[in-house]
């Protein structure tokens, strides 16, 4: 191998990971959506007060 073929490999390889890592780093930063609904409590006995879980 000559050198100007090394050095070409090289540089399409820098280029392709760099390309790579802002392509997942752009992906996987999207803002995630979390949603709940709230119910009422469930009460249960405890011997010594009645408590209710939320």
């Amino acid at each position: 191998m000559n050198w100007k073929s090394i050095i070409a490999t090289a540089l399409i390889t820098g280029l392709v990971t760099i390309l790579t890592g802002m392509l997942l780093f752009w992906w996987q930063s999207e803002k995630a959506e979390l949603t709940y609904n709230s119910i009422k409590s469930i009460p249960f006995d405890d011997t010594s007060n009645k408590l209710s879980m939320s």
